[in-house]
């Protein structure tokens, strides 16, 4: 691993960019998808064999050169067209193209979903170097930029600003603000390494690919603008290329040599491993995970094909339905489930690799254990042969909110009906309560998700003795002994903007972004995220959302202050921020002058999950959870990471070493 370098280059303003000379030349493109995989608990390593690619070429001129692809808000795809006349199009999951010349004088690259709803690429050639599409008319926008400026590969940020892989005779990574139009530029320590493949890590650090020879693996830590650069492991002049954030949280990327690997990297130790058998025509271009929890390649050399590699690394190719030399280029997750990829060579076509066989088949039962203050769901799940995953959701209205497990438990591979069952507890006595059964063996894609019928049952009026809530100490380290109970917030959560906060017991405070004050909970409520909420007297019940289709999350806060933050780009991913004043760490002098000063709350705060997306923050260290309780808290030492349950990740601010700790133990990243 190279030492690391903190070099701010330079921010411009773009403008629009002049519509006239031609392009000079086309380069990788990076894959931008990051597709949130629900795994089967039995494994999900490989999936079912897939049927026959089917390509798609009408309306798409022979000379067209398609490159990047990615999945687009509205359900359908969109893809760059390099080569004749330059343009962006679509094509429905149906097969139907059609092209929105750009009119410039660059050729498009790569494309992703930026964070204002349009579509973003990048250009390569003497005038655009950033142009956006509105997927609602279809209306094209560029902007030009600096001449020496090459942008190659893009990706959405999780701050909501764009990255950018910088390739020319200076090897820059970029930061676009789509607001401003002001680029910000960092020079990547080895110089005209050719950054091509971008795409961003579960630590939200930019990684990607630097193409020249010898080559490398890059990282920049957008908070400290520090570079890592990694060799170790991976061979050398082998043309890193495509890269993408894996299901089991590693960086995975392509070699595009012949006959070329498939790498991966430990985000936590920088370890490089490389796969190849299996991988008979070599090139691996671009790379993206699959709604199935497999990764899939395109391969641009000789008869060309698509590749899938489990995450143990177990590799298989598809050749069926593809024609014969037309180079596999870019690929995406596309949101009917399936597998979509360009094909650069002419005649230019798009296509289409199966992932969703016949989906399950589910059957509600009836509620059995009701009491005022809890119940158990029952259904029947018949996966028919394929790896499926289920879950019940659940709420007081047939708009549920909250669903149980969290993640989704498996029901099998088989072919027959398997029973199903979750229990549900601190609910309300005297409500009646919706549920439906939901299973799904492509990780929710809308071909293999099926959901049963809206079913009821209500709770008893009188509470069972015994089964009542029960409110920790603030501060203790007690955890709360009762589920947490969703489903009551009249606004859901939104990802990126509004929190669902519900308090349990004591007294719950919070601040909103547009107060200067707080104001006490009364009753359950949504907030932006952004709010700080003081935890410090009371127990309170987290709800954010997943995704943009209902599913949600729950965690359960108490003993501190915090702010709650999530990005729309994160996948789900919820930040709790440690607030307030951190400990007086001076000698005796000082430590006597502070005892005149008013209390300080302490900077602690304890939390429990059950497999949901959460992050707690500290001064010094930020503690990934992995289905936990735990306790972060900061001390003049440092900030302490207890674990009373599960196991989390812990990553240092300032060193970004990680470490994994599981229950029992405690873990102290120092200043």
């Amino acid at each position: 691993m190279m030492p690391r370098t903190d070099t701010v280059h330079r921010t411009a303003p773009l403008k629009p960019a002049p519509r006239h000379a031609e392009a000079n030349r086309m380069i990788r493109r990076a894959p931008i998808a990051l597709v949130v995989v629900l795994l089967a608990l039995s494994g999900g390593a490989s999936a079912a064999a897939a049927p026959a690619i089917t390509e798609y070429s009408g309306g798409l001129s022979e000379e067209a050169a398609p490159r990047g692809i990615v999945a687009g808000p509205e359900g359908n795809l969109w893809f760059t067209q390099s080569a004749g006349t330059f343009a962006i199009d679509r094509v429905t999951p149906g097969g139907v193209i059609t092209s929105y010349p750009t009119k410039g004088s660059s050729a498009p690259l790569d494309i992703t979903q930026g964070p204002d709803g349009k579509l973003w690429y990048t250009a390569s050639g003497p005038g655009t170097k950033f142009g956006t599409i509105d997927t609602l008319n279809g209306a094209v926008t560029e902007y030009s930029g600096a001449p020496a400026l090459t942008a190659v590969g893009i990706t959405a940020g999780p701050e909501g600003d764009l990255w950018i892989a910088e390739s020319g005779l200076k090897a820059e990574i970029g930061r676009f603000a789509p607001s401003t139009l002001k680029l910000t530029e960092f020079e990547v320590p080895t110089k005209a390494s050719e950054p091509t493949g971008i795409t961003v890590g579960p630590e939200e650090d930019i990684w990607f690919t630097e193409n020249s020879k010898p080559g490398a693996i890059g990282r920049f830590n957008p908070t400290t603008k520090e570079f890592h650069e990694y060799t170790k492991g991976l061979t050398v002049n082998d043309e890193p290329a495509g890269i993408t954030a894996g299901p089991d949280g590693n960086i995975w990327f392509t070699e595009a040599t012949s006959p070329g690997k498939i790498g991966r990297i430990d985000p936590g130790t920088g370890t490089i491993e490389e796969f190849s058998t299996g991988l008979t025509l070599g090139k691996p271009e671009q790379i993206v995970t699959g709604s199935d929890g497999n990764l899939y390649f395109t391969e641009a050399n000789g008869s060309g094909a698509l590749g899938r590699i489990t995450p143990a690394g177990e590799i298989t190719e598809f050749k069926t339905g593809l024609s014969v030399s037309l180079e596999p280029w870019g690929i995406a997750a596309g949101p009917d489930g399936n597998i979509w990829f360009t094909e650069s060579a002419k005649p230019a076509k798009v296509g289409k690799l199966p992932l969703t066989p016949e989906p399950p088949a589910v059957t509600v039962g009836p509620a059995s254990q009701i009491t005022a203050s809890g119940a158990t769901l029952n259904g029947e799940v018949n996966p028919h042969g394929v790896p499926t995953a289920f879950h019940f959701e659940w709420g007081a209205t047939s708009a549920y909110g909250s669903y149980l497990p969290l993640p989704d438990a498996s029901a099998g591979a088989g072919t027959s009906p398997v029973s199903v069952s979750a229990a549900l507890n601190g609910l309300q006595p005297g409500t009646t309560y919706h549920y439906r059964l939901v299973a799904s063996n492509c990780g929710g894609c809308a071909s293999g998700t099926i959901a049963g019928p809206d079913t009821t049952f209500t709770t008893p009026e009188k509470l069972t003795a015994g089964l009542g809530p029960y409110s920790p100490v603030a501060g203790s380290g007690e955890s709360p002994a009762v589920a947490p109970v969703v489903g009551q917030l009249a606004v859901p959560p939104v990802v990126g903007r509004l929190a669902g906060i519900e308090p349990e017991s004591g007294t719950i405070l919070v601040e909103r972004p547009s107060s200067d004050a707080f104001a006490a909970l009364r009753g359950s409520q949504t907030v932006p995220t952004g709010s700080v909420i003081d935890a410090s007297h009371g127990v309170l019940r987290l709800v954010t959302a997943l995704d943009g289709h209902g599913r949600t999350q729950t965690a359960t806060v108490w003993g501190g202050v915090f702010e709650v933050r999530q990005s729309a780009a994160g996948g789900g991913l919820t930040r709790l921020i440690l607030k307030g004043a951190l400990p007086s760490c001076g000698g005796a002098k000082r430590a006597r002058a502070s005892s005149r000063r008013p209390a300080v709350k302490p900077r602690r705060l304890w939390a429990k999950d059950n497999h949901g997306r959460y992050r707690s923050e500290g001064a010094y260290s930020a503690t990934t959870v992995l289905g936990t309780e735990w306790e972060t808290e900061d001390t003049c030492a440092g900030t302490i990471t207890r674990v009373v349950k599960g196991r989390v990740r812990v990553r240092g601010l300032r060193t970004h070493r990680s470490i994994l700790v599981r229950a029992g133990h405690s873990y102290l990243v120092r200043p």
